[in-house]
C-alpha cells in the first residue's frame, strides 16, 4: 500500500500546483486571454479524464483543442509527443494538426524530430521546414517583459536549433550560411545558451570544412564564444545536454576552463534535469576520472556541488526533490538547513522533505516539516500519512474521509480512507468504501489492485482477487506494487511457482531500497512454501536491512530460526539526531527577521510551481 501512497503524494503535488498556479494567475502558460485560458485548462483536464478511461479518441480531440488555444505551451507539446509515441494517439492525426498549425512551434519541432528518429527523415524534414518558413515569413513578436521575453525566445530558438542542427548533420553548409543570414535579419541578437552552443559547433565545424573561409568562421566563433562566457557568468536556465562533438571541438581549442563552466552549469540552474547528469558525466570523462566513479557518485556529487555554490532560493525545491530521489538523508537535511538559512522554506520543499522523513521513519522531523507548511490542503494530506504511520488509524481515517468528501473525484482518497477504516476496526465504513470501489473497479486499476491485495491479506474471495489484480497488471505491467500484489494473491492460492516469478520481477522493478522490505518479506514466504529455506532466510534478512516502515519487523524475526548479532547490527539505525527548528532556522535569521518571523521561524512560504514533469515512480 505504501508504494501507492508515495506515488500518490507526488502526483497530488503536481496536480495541486498546476491548479493553484492557474487559480492564482488566471492564466495557463502564456495564453492571451482569461477566457481562452480557462477553455485551454478545461480541455487539458478533459484530456486527462478521457485518457484515464482509455478513451484516447476523445482524449486526442481535447488535447489538440488545448494546443490550438495555446500553441506555445511546452507542457502540452510534450504530452502530445509522449501520447503519440505510446501509440495512444494516431501519428497521422498529430502530423496533420502540425501541418495546419506551423505556428505551434514546440510541437512542430518535437514531432519532426520524432518522425526523423523513426526512419521518416523526409517527412520530418518537411515538417521542420514548414515551421522555419512560417517563422521567417511571419516573425514572432518578442515582448519587452523579461520573463515573457525569455519564453518567446525559447520558443523560436527551439525551432532554430533543430533546423541548424539538421543542416549541420547533412553537411549543408551553404544552406546553413544563408539560413543564419535570413534569421539574424528578422530576430534580435539576444541568444539563449542553446542557440549559442549550436552556432559555436557550426562555426568550428565549418572552419574545418572550408579552410578558404577560415577567417570569417574564426571571427564568428570568437564572438559567440565571448557571448557564451558572459552568459555563463549570469544565473541562467540551462536544460540541454552538450553534444559530444562540441565538447571535442572545444577541447581541441584548449577551452578547458570554458568547458568546466559549461558542463557544471546545470548544477545551479537546473539540478534535477537529466541534462545535468549527462553534462557532468562528460566533464568526468574530460578529466579522465574512472567511469565507475562518476556513475556511482554522480547524483551525490551533483547535490553536494550545488549546495556549495550560490543557488537561487527558487531552485532549492528542485534540489530537495533530487536529494529525496537519491534517498540521501544527509543531503536532505543540508538542503533543509540551507532553505531555513535563506528564508526559503517553501511549501513544496517542506512537502518533499516531510514525505521523505515519513518513509525513513523519522517522525519528529516529519512533524517539523508538516508544522511549517502553510497551505491547509497540503498540510492535511501529509498529516494524514503521518497519523497513519503513527498507527493512529482512527484519526487518520477521519482526516482522509474529510479530504475525500472535499475531493470526491480524486479516487486515491477512497483507498486510504478504506484502509484506515479497516485498521481502525470500522468494518461498516471499510465495507462501504470497498463496495463503492468494486462498482467502479473496471474503470480504475488502482481500485483493482487495492481490493485484490486486501482480500488476499484476509484470505477471502481469492478467485475474484486474482482476476482484479491480473487486470491491474495488464493495465500497467511494470508497476512493481501490482506485481507484488499478484504474487501475494497467487501465494495465498498456493500457486507458489507463479508467485515466485512475479515477486522476483517486482523486486527487480522496484528502484527504491526503502520500499523493498515488504517485497523481500513476501519473497521469503514464497520460497519457504517452495521448500527453499536458505533463500527464504536470505530474503527475510534483506527485509530487516531495509528502512521500509511498512515492514512488520517482529513478525519477520520470528520467521528466522535464530537472529544472529550480525543480522541485528545490519539493520538500519534509528536517526541519530533530528533537525530541530533551531537547526533549520539559523539564529542569525531569527535576529534579522521581524516580530512575526521570530514567532514563526520563517515568513509565510510562497509556492514554487513545478517545471519538471513527474515520471512514474
Amino acid at each position: 500500500m505504501k508504494r501507492f501512497c508515495t506515488r500518490f503524494l507526488f502526483l497530488f503535488l503536481i496536480n495541486f500546483q498546476i491548479s493553484a498556479y492557474a487559480k492564482e494567475t488566471g492564466k495557463y502558460q502564456l495564453s492571451s486571454s482569461g477566457e481562452n485560458s480557462a477553455a485551454c485548462l478545461a480541455d487539458t483536464a478533459m484530456f486527462y479524464h478521457f485518457a484515464g478511461k482509455n478513451n484516447f479518441e476523445k482524449a486526442a480531440e481535447h488535447l489538440l483543442k488545448a494546443i490550438e488555444r495555446n500553441k506555445n505551451s511546452i507542457y502540452l507539446a510534450a504530452i502530445a509527443l509522449e501520447t503519440c509515441r505510446a501509440g495512444k494517439i494516431p501519428e497521422e492525426k498529430v502530423v496533420e494538426f502540425v501541418k495546419k498549425h506551423p505556428d505551434a512551434t514546440f510541437l512542430c519541432f518535437l514531432i519532426s524530430d520524432y518522425l526523423s528518429s523513426n526512419g521518416k527523415e523526409k517527412e520530418g524534414g518537411e515538417l521542420l521546414q514548414s515551421g522555419i518558413t512560417y517563422r521567417l515569413e511571419n516573425p514572432a513578436t518578442i515582448p519587452e517583459d523579461s520573463e515573457e521575453r525569455i519564453q518567446a525566445l525559447q520558443e523560436i530558438q527551439t525551432l532554430f536549433n533543430g533546423y541548424l542542427r539538421s543542416l549541420l548533420v547533412q553537411n549543408k553548409f551553404p544552406e546553413a550560411d544563408a539560413f543564419l543570414e535570413q534569421w539574424d535579419l528578422r530576430y534580435p541578437q539576444e541568444l539563449l545558451i542553446e542557440s549559442l552552443l549550436n552556432r559555436i559547433e557550426y562555426f568550428l565545424t565549418a572552419r574545418e570544412k572550408f579552410p578558404e573561409n577560415n577567417r570569417i568562421y574564426e571571427k564568428k566563433y570568437l564572438e559567440h564564444r565571448d557571448l557564451l562566457q558572459k552568459l555563463l557568468e549570469q544565473t541562467i536556465e540551462f536544460n540541454m545536454p552538450v553534444t559530444e562533438e562540441l565538447i571535442k571541438l572545444l577541447d581541441k581549442e584548449g577551452e578547458l576552463s570554458l568547458l568546466e563552466s559549461l558542463l557544471g552549469e546545470g548544477l545551479i540552474s537546473n539540478p534535477v534535469n537529466t541534462a545535468s547528469y549527462q553534462n557532468l558525466g562528460m566533464l568526468y570523462r574530460i578529466k579522465n576520472y574512472p567511469v565507475p566513479q562518476y556513475q556511482a557518485d554522480l547524483q551525490t556529487l551533483l547535490i553536494q556541488t550545488a549546495i556549495n555554490k550560490k543557488i537561487p532560493a527558487t531552485r532549492l525545491p528542485y534540489l530537495m526533490y533530487l536529494a529525496v530521489k537519491t534517498e540521501n538523508t544527509k543531503n536532505v537535511k543540508e538542503i533543509l538547513h540551507l532553505a531555513g538559512k535563506n528564508k526559503a522554506l517553501s511549501d513544496e520543499l517542506l512537502f518533499h522533505a516531510g514525505e521523505f522523513f515519513l518513509q525513513k521513519g523519522d517522525l519528529s522531523l516529519a512533524e517539523f516539516c508538516i508544522g511549517k507548511i502553510s497551505n491547509n490542503q497540503m498540510k492535511n494530506i501529509i498529516l494524514a500519512f503521518l497519523l497513519r504511520q503513527q498507527k493512529k488509524y482512527r484519526e487518520a481515517m477521519t482526516l482522509f474521509m474529510e479530504i475525500e468528501r472535499n475531493a470526491p473525484d480524486f479516487t486515491a482518497y477512497k483507498l486510504l480512507a478504506a484502509e484506515m477504516a479497516g485498521k481502525a476496526g470500522e468494518k461498516e465504513i471499510e465495507e462501504q468504501y470497498n463496495n463503492e470501489m468494486l462498482l467502479k473497479s473496471d474503470q480504475n486499476h488502482e481500485f483493482q489492485n487495492y481490493l485484490g491485495y486486501t482480500w488476499a491479506e484476509k484470505g477471502i474471495r481469492l478467485d475474484q482477487a486474482e482476476t482484479l489484480v491480473r487486470s491491474a497488471v495488464a493495465a500497467d505491467p511494470e508497476n512493481y506494487s501490482y506485481l507484488d500484489s499478484l504474487a501475494w494473491v497467487l501465494y495465498k492460492r498456493k500457486k507458489y511457482q507463479d508467485a515466485m516469478e512475479y515477486i522476483l520481477k517486482a523486486i527487480e522493478l522496484c528502484d527504491s531500497e526503502i520500499t523493498r522490505g515488504v517485497l523481500y518479506d513476501h519473497a521469503g514466504d514464497i520460497f519457504l512454501a517452495l521448500g527453499d529455506l536458505e533463500k527464504a532466510q536470505t530474503f527475510w534478512q534483506k527485509a530487516l536491512q531495509t528502512e521500509d516502515q511498512e515492514l512488520d519487523r517482529e513478525a519477520v524475526r520470528k520467521k528466522l530460526p535464530a537472529i544472529t548479532e550480525e543480522i541485528l547490527q545490519a539493520e538500519p539505525e534509528k536517526p541519530d539526531r533530528n533537525i530541530t527548528e533551531a537547526d533549520a532556522i539559523p539564529e542569525a535569521q531569527n535576529q534579522e527577521s521581524g516580530e512575526d518571523d521570530r514567532k514563526n521561524g520563517h515568513p509565510e512560504p510562497e509556492m514554487t510551481p513545478l517545471s519538471h514533469s513527474g515520471n512514474k515512480e
